[in-house]
């Protein structure tokens, strides 16, 4: 899986930060590649996860990442 790098904050209420919380810019999580189910907007959203390679995932912003 491929380690992506936050690049600015993104609060909570934003749409398409599923995380739970609010994300800060330097924070690292992971691509997620299993099945999401439909469940996030591939345009704007991605599907990332804490734990590489594994559930659960969640959608964040797509513009708020960037490959580490």
């Amino acid at each position: 899986m491929a380690k992506v790098i936050v690049t600015r904050f993104v609060s909570m209420n934003e749409p398409h930060n599923h995380l739970g919380r609010n994300a800060n810019a330097g924070e690292e999580f992971f691509t997620f590649h299993q099945p999401t189910y439909g469940c996030v907007d591939d345009r704007n959203g991605i599907a990332l996860s804490v734990i590489d390679g594994d559930y659960p995932f969640f959608e964040f912003p797509r513009d708020a990442v960037e490959a580490a």
